[in-house]
């Protein structure tokens, strides 16, 4: 299994990223929260530690269609 490839600096494009939101010591979530050019658009509480973009979760692991293909001949 891979790794996802987090970044901690200041994001600069606006948009949707897949976050690591902190609560505390020992608390936090995972989620999909936009970026609008200065703050997270969240409610949560807790503070946004790390990101990464949907390209690079999508590229850094192993996502497979829900449904089983069908072979054309």
């Amino acid at each position: 299994m891979k790794s996802i490839n987090w970044f901690t600096d200041e994001l600069s494009e606006i948009g949707l990223y897949f976050v690591a939101v902190k609560y505390g010591e020992g608390a936090g979530t995972f989620d999909f929260i936009e970026w609008d050019g200065n703050k997270w658009l969240t409610e949560y509480e807790g503070n946004v530690i790390a990101y990464t973009t949907l390209e690079g979760l999508i590229r850094d692991i192993n996502i497979e269609w829900p449904e089983e293909t069908k072979k054309y001949s």
